[in-house]
């Protein structure tokens, strides 16, 4: 604690700002990490876990338990100095490796498996291809198919060894950094520059203990119409890949389209291809079986008869790729039960769930009504503006602008295309008289004055009787 507060003072929320404490540094615990010598790979594997772990809910509270109950004479008496065996420059506190590691290893068996479809089975294999060849792996494929939902699970169940980093389509270089950050355990606040996180980034993950897995990595490349360098795919290609650090990148399946757009502006892409070790290309869509596997994991309680009605009802939905099909039934099954005060949904809560995602979208929502339900009806003949005169002067100039580039327009083009006609008029139909007819950009914009000057004159004949405007009716 440094903030302390004298008895009865005015409250300051500030004063509890010290009491929620952080995880450890993932830039200190790889200083530790490179300089392990005795059976690098398990110890740091351990260190890292515990590292991940204490970002974690209650993480580090649970495995200081488990080693006062699990483990060894030493691990029992320093349970409490759990952290030193991250931090700590030299190899005093090595007899938490073994206890870690089984505590890892439980921690896996009690996670609920996830369904063993053909996109699960692709995006494991690319993301252990990655780290067990330190390359860069590039998986595309359709949104919501399980793509993302099967990466998840995948870092989860590396006990920190991969970090999930969800790129956010903002174009600023700190947004990028900062989820990066967030993800691998590194401090990120205000009070540090965008190249001392960068700096902190770079000597955490050039220790290649730690494998980073972006996810929506169509979001990497620029998203501008104009030219602009994709500085976040040559980040990980000459301080990732090219220093073998194990990276996997999950984009979508326009991750081609946008990295053609900016090979159009210049960009070279040799050195990303080369630097990808292993490429995959995802399902389009889950069949039948694949289905199934998730509805089971999805509705546990539901019969044969139903789940076969689900599946077949996502099957052969407009989008059959999509799991949100699924997400949208369950979600509406447990509104149904939730409203008649029943924890569980039953069977006829999901079928009725299932008619309503299935019918038409026209028969889903009423049609469409000038007026509202129970709204009261509003005429619909036009009403003057509250402050008349205001208006009417805004009006009066706008129309005094659009003279003004009537009139430099008329001068600029008219000898150019030969005009002829009684007076310089540009928002006049074409005739046969001219030499040459106006450009198609200077036909939509003679149609939109002329429809302006229409709808101003007849708002000042109704609303000005007897008033007669300073420009006169625009050609």
């Amino acid at each position: 604690m440094t903030r302390t507060a004298k008895p009865g003072s005015k409250f300051r929320q500030e004063r509890y700002a010290s009491s929620f404490t952080l995880g450890l540094a993932a830039n200190l615990v790889a200083k530790k990490t490179a300089r392990l010598i005795y059976d690098e790979e398990r110890a740091s594997a351990a260190i890292w876990f515990v590292q991940w772990l204490s970002w974690q809910p209650c993480g580090l509270f649970e495995l200081k338990e488990y080693c006062r109950v699990h483990g060894d004479e030493h691990a029992k008496r320093h349970a409490h100095r759990l952290e030193d065996f991250c931090l700590s420059p030299d190899g005093s506190f090595c007899f938490f490796t073994d206890v870690v590691l089984s505590f890892a290893d439980k921690w896996r068996a009690e996670r609920p498996e996830i369904a063993n479809t053909a996109v699960t089975k692709k995006v494991f294999a690319g993301l252990d291809a990655a780290l067990e060849t330190r390359s860069l792996s590039l998986l595309t494929g359709p949104t919501d198919t399980g793509r993302n939902f099967a990466a998840l699970d995948w870092c989860a169940r590396s006990c920190g060894r991969a970090r999930a980093v969800i790129v956010k389509p903002t174009p600023d270089d700190r947004s990028f950094f900062n989820q990066l950050a967030v993800a691998l355990g590194v401090s990120c606040s205000r009070g540090y520059s965008l190249a001392e996180v960068r700096e902190r980034i770079e000597k955490t993950l050039a220790v290649g203990d730690v494998m980073p897995v972006f996810l929506d990595a169509s979001f990497l490349l620029p998203r501008t119409r104009w030219c602009a360098r994709p500085d976040r795919i040559n980040w990980i290609v000459s301080h990732l890949a090219n220093a073998s650090v194990p990276v996997a990148l999950i984009g979508g399946t326009t991750f081609h389209d946008d990295m053609a757009r900016v090979e159009d502006f210049g960009w070279d892409a040799t050195e990303f291809c080369n630097a990808i070790g292993h490429y995959d290309e995802l399902p389009a869509k889950l069949q039948l079986a694949d289905l199934r596997r998730v509805a089971d994991m999805m509705f546990p309680d539901l019969d044969a008869d139903s789940l076969a009605v689900l599946v077949k009802s996502a099957f052969n939905s407009k989008q059959p790729e999509n799991l949100a099909f699924f997400r949208s039934v369950r979600s509406h099954a447990e509104s149904i039960a939730k409203a008649d005060k029943r924890e569980r949904c039953s069977a006829q809560d999901v079928k009725q769930a299932i008619k309503y995602f299935t019918l038409p979208q026209a028969s889903l929502l009423p049609a469409v009504a000038t007026t509202s339900i129970g709204a009261p009806h509003r005429s619909q003949s036009p009403r003057p503006p509250q402050r008349f005169g205001e208006a009417h002067a805004g009006i009066t100039r706008q129309l005094r602008g659009i003279a003004a580039l009537r009139e430099f327009r008329a001068r600029s083009f008219a000898p150019s295309y030969r005009l002829i006609s009684s007076q310089p008029n540009l928002c006049a139909a074409p005739t046969e008289s001219r030499a040459i007819s106006l450009p198609q950009p200077l036909r939509q914009l003679a149609g939109s004055l002329r429809q302006l000057s229409g709808s101003v004159t007849n708002w000042e004949k109704k609303w000005c009787p007897g008033k007669d405007s300073n420009l006169g009716p625009i050609d």
